[in-house]
């Protein structure tokens, strides 16, 4: 099936970890001539396959798939360089005559995707340098060089102070110039949350953790340490990575480390479902349906142009 000309948002499929994202949205592009672009900040990093439940190769063979282990582990990924790379492919799949399909649960990058960004480069040492002054310095200094951005600036979070200031030294400009000469405009998306009773959900949650670690999770974490890469590297951050390695370092026993895991995505999937729910994305719930099913649902929607 081609693209139908009304059809002028890009559908997104996102949901709480363990939902059925994965599989729905291979549903949703075999039933519309579509091809997938990922959206989650995991499963770009090479060498991590089964703490990041990346589409299996069966899939990727079908249905293309783009930024899925495209990323060295040692480099980090940012919600700038989704933003772009996204948009060209999105492009590039419309040019082809197909419906490019977002999925993944990062909603930092979706949202960024939809609203635009300035994807200015971080600075580690500038950030230390920031983060070395105290609270009033840094507001004294961001009053200086963006009197309109510190009196609109939420004082109270520190990150944002921070940042606004390392916008300030890595650029030389003040940072709501910087922020607006460097702005990337957003896409029009359609954003589709898989939801399903919370009981259900924790326990698909803890059915995956066991998969993962039955699969042969450390294993894979001993081999990619083998590589060379450091535990430093950004995708040992994320959860099921860092509960590994604390159990390969002696710290937890695997038991310990699974049920972390489980405890820590248990709460990952409250902060999605309660980002998502402010953003306002269409609701689908999927259970006890099959994932074509939940495509065929979404297909009605994106044609009908109706929620």
């Amino acid at each position: 099936m081609k693209i139908p000309p009304d059809v002028s948002a890009v559908p997104v499929i996102t949901g709480s970890t363990a939902s059925g994202k994965t599989d729905t949205a291979f549903a949703l592009a075999l039933r519309t001539n579509g091809a997938i672009i990922n959206a989650d900040s995991q499963s770009v990093y090479r060498y991590f396959n089964i703490g990041t439940s990346k589409p299996p190769a069966a899939m990727r063979k079908r249905i293309k798939h783009y930024l899925v282990g495209c990323r060295d582990p040692e480099k980090q990924f940012s919600a700038g360089d989704f933003v772009i790379l996204a948009r060209r492919i999105a492009a590039k799949i419309k040019r082809r005559g197909e419906l490019p399909i977002i999925c993944g649960g990062t909603g930092l990058y979706i949202s960024a995707l939809k609203d635009g960004i300035s994807p200015i480069p971080s600075s580690a040492k500038i950030r230390a340098e920031v983060a070395a002054m105290t609270p009033e310095e840094q507001l004294k200094e961001l009053e200086q060089a963006d009197y309109a951005m510190f009196s609109s600036i939420d004082k109270r979070n520190p990150r944002r102070v921070s940042r606004a200031l390392e916008i300030r030294r890595v650029t030389g400009l003040p940072p709501g110039e910087a922020l607006a000469k460097n702005f990337i405009s957003g896409i029009p998306l359609k954003v589709f949350f898989l939801s399903m009773p919370r009981e259900e959900l924790y326990r698909r949650i803890d059915e995956r953790v066991d998969r993962m670690i039955a699969k042969g999770l450390v294993n894979e974490v001993l081999r990619i340490l083998k590589r060379g890469v450091p535990e430093s590297a950004p995708p040992f951050s994320a959860i099921g990575y860092k509960e590994t390695l604390a159990h390969i370092r002696g710290k937890l026993t695997l038991a310990e480390a699974a049920e972390k895991i489980k405890s820590r995505t248990h709460r990952l999937s409250r902060k999605q479902e309660i980002w998502w729910r402010k953003k306002g994305a269409v609701r689908i719930s999927v259970f006890n349906k099959k994932p074509d099913e939940t495509a065929a649902e979404i297909e009605k929607i994106l044609y009908n142009g109706k929620s």
